[in-house]
């Protein structure tokens, strides 16, 4: 990182400003193309998750490149100053690197909603099977994170 004096390498500081997070922007590659879109998501301490319908451009993409870049941001704001080039942004953020897979078993997929669910609230939820079989979780195994904080 160019600026090692807002690099984050502590990683329950990294894990904080991605609880603290509301917003998963996923990367794709879709061929030679860029794809980002932004979602709902979990962080269990180990894998993100975010579901989505049963079929649709996410999970083309990542049936041909499973590999993506998920990007945080918490606390982000804009910092006024006294001219237009001395403004700044005061942030929090991750991008972590990693392979995407899809999840089949029921309770990884209770587990990755139950996780979901956890990231925007307090306590338990109850899904019905309907709910469940009605999404597709994907699940990312994170192979390496570079955090950076600003204004903090």
């Amino acid at each position: 990182m160019r600026r090692a004096n807002k690099e984050v390498t502590d990683r329950e500081e990294i894990h904080a400003i991605i609880r603290a997070a509301r917003v998963l922007y996923l990367g794709l590659c879709d061929g030679g193309a860029p794809y980002v879109v932004p979602l709902n998501f979990g962080f269990d301490g180990e894998f993100i998750y975010f579901h989505c319908a049963h079929e649709g451009r996410k999970l083309d993409i990542l049936a041909q490149n499973s590999r993506v870049c998920a990007t945080f941001v918490a606390d982000g704001e804009v910092v006024a100053g006294p001219r237009a080039c001395k403004w700044t942004s005061r942030f929090r953020g991750v991008m972590a690197f990693g392979t995407a897979e899809t999840v089949s078993g029921s309770d990884e997929k209770l587990h990755a909603l139950e996780t979901i669910m956890a990231q925007y609230s307090d306590g338990r939820h109850q899904f019905e099977p309907r709910e469940v079989d009605g999404v597709t979780i994907v699940k990312i195994a994170i192979e390496r994170v570079s955090a950076k904080k600003s204004g903090w």
